[in-house]
C-alpha cells in the first residue's frame, strides 16, 4: 500500500479565523479522512471545511485536499493527485468541483486540460476561449504564390476541381475538418494563399480586360474613319 504524506495550512477570514496546520512526515499512514471545520462564532454548525482524504481501492491510487460545506458533495471544490488508476500510472493533478465536474487537470507529461481530464496538449480546452489576442507562430508564409515558378491553376482546371471535389484545392473539405478540426495558424495562411491567387486572376482578368478594351477602342476608330470618307 502506498503511503501519503502532507503538509496542509489552511487560512479562512471571515467571522471568525482558524489557521491549522497538518503534517504527516514519511513513513506516517494517513488516516481516511481529516476535517478542519470553520464555526463561525463558535456554532456547532460549521459552514465551511477541508478535508484531507486518500483512496486506495481496486488499482486506484489516489490523495487530496476538498474545500466546501461539511458532508456536502456537491457544494465543494476538490485539489487530487491521482498516482495510479486501473493499476497503470497516470501521474495526474486535478481540480474539480462536486457539482460541475473537471475544471483543470495536470498531468506529469506537463499537459494541461480544461473541462476535460485527458489533455491530449499542452494546452487542450473542452469550451470556448474568450481572448484579447492570440498569436499564433508559423515556420512560413504563402508569399509564395507570388514567385515567378509558382503555377497557378487556370480558371477552367480550377473550375474543373471544384465540380469534382465541391472545394477548393489545398483547403480540407467538411468531412476533414468535422473529423480533425482546424489548425489555426495552417488555416489562416492557406486562406491568405487562396487571397493571394485571387489577387493574380484579377491582375490577369485585368490585363485581359485593358486589351479588349483597346482592340475595342482601335474597331471604333476604323469604323469612324470609314464613316467619314
Amino acid at each position: 500500500m502506498k503511503t501519503f504524506y502532507a503538509v496542509i495550512i489552511v487560512s479562512f477570514l471571515s467571522f471568525s479565523h482558524i489557521e491549522a496546520q497538518i503534517t504527516y512526515n514519511p513513513g506516517t499512514q494517513i488516516p481516511s479522512g481529516i476535517t478542519i471545520a470553520n464555526t463561525a462564532g463558535g456554532s456547532s454548525n460549521a459552514y465551511y471545511s477541508v478535508n484531507l482524504t486518500k483512496a486506495t481501492h481496486n488499482g486506484r491510487a489516489a490523495g487530496g485536499i476538498s474545500i466546501g460545506k461539511p458532508n456536502d458533495s456537491f457544494d465543494r471544490f476538490y485539489l487530487f493527485y491521482m498516482h495510479t488508476l486501473n493499476n497503470q500510472f497516470v501521474g495526474k493533478f486535478n481540480i474539480a468541483y462536486g457539482g460541475g465536474g473537471s475544471i483543470m487537470t495536470l498531468t506529469h507529461n506537463k499537459n494541461v486540460g480544461i473541462g476535460t481530464e485527458n489533455p491530449d496538449a499542452k494546452l487542450a480546452v473542452n469550451g470556448n476561449i474568450h481572448a484579447r489576442e492570440v498569436k499564433v507562430d508559423l515556420n512560413g508564409w504563402s508569399d509564395f504564390v507570388f514567385e515567378n515558378d509558382y503555377k497557378l491553376r487556370s480558371l477552367p482546371e480550377l473550375e474543373t476541381f471544384i465540380a469534382n471535389n465541391n472545394h477548393l484545392p489545398e483547403i480540407p473539405n467538411e468531412a476533414e475538418v468535422i473529423e480533425n478540426g482546424v489548425n489555426l495558424g495552417q488555416m489562416d495562411a492557406k486562406l491568405l494563399q487562396k487571397i493571394e491567387e485571387l489577387t493574380l486572376y484579377l491582375i490577369e482578368q485585368n490585363k485581359q480586360l485593358e486589351k479588349a478594351n483597346q482592340s475595342i477602342q482601335q474597331l471604333q476608330k476604323e469604323v469612324s474613319d470609314l464613316k467619314s470618307k
